[in-house]
């Protein structure tokens, strides 16, 4: 069914309903995009693979989903359903609640929201030191071979040094 169909067209509950799914629609088109570049920016710029990176920032639109229905749990709360005008109240408000934190994932582009931010800060510092430690391992590696290969030619050059021996230079 429509909303045009149900709702008298210029009346407030018609232009209630018309804002909350424009609401809606700038919520989906804003997670979508969200979670195509997060998703992208951490192959490209973290070195995860498709699958780790697509499989965090599930997490992160999970946790938002679970804010807003923690925002609207106060409509779980109705009981008695007798008193019509309450109940309807009860649910609007708890409606108006989750679009409330559907608004503010909105405006801070998700990542940027306090909700995701720890999630998202937990995520990157345990993967990316393990990355850098595998990382540093190589470097300390490069340099133990650096190192040994310095202490050879070191130790060469004061055996020709010994020797008498005359250092040929190279080839230019």
């Amino acid at each position: 069914m429509m909303i045009r169909e149900k709702l008298p067209a210029g009346s407030d509950v018609h232009e209630i309903a018309m804002e909350l799914l424009n609401r809606n629609l700038s919520f989906g088109y804003g997670m979508r995009t969200y979670i195509t570049t997060t998703t992208d920016e951490l192959v490209a710029m973290g070195g995860f693979s498709k699958d780790k990176a697509f499989k965090f920032v599930m997490k992160l639109i999970y946790s938002a989903f679970l804010r807003m229905a923690r925002a609207k749990a106060i409509a779980r709360g109705v009981d008695d359903t007798s008193d019509e005008f309450y109940t309807a109240s009860v649910v609007l408000w708890g409606v108006f609640r989750a679009h409330e934190v559907m608004a503010e994932l909105v405006e801070a582009n998700f990542e940027n929201h306090s909700s995701q931010a720890g999630e998202y800060i937990r995520f990157l510092t345990h993967n990316m030191g393990l990355h850098q430690l595998d990382s540093l391992e190589c470097d300390v590696k490069n340099l133990k071979r650096q190192d040994r290969y310095d202490q050879i030619v070191t130790k060469l050059n004061i055996l020709l040094d010994k020797s008498n021996v005359q250092k040929v230079s190279p080839k230019a």
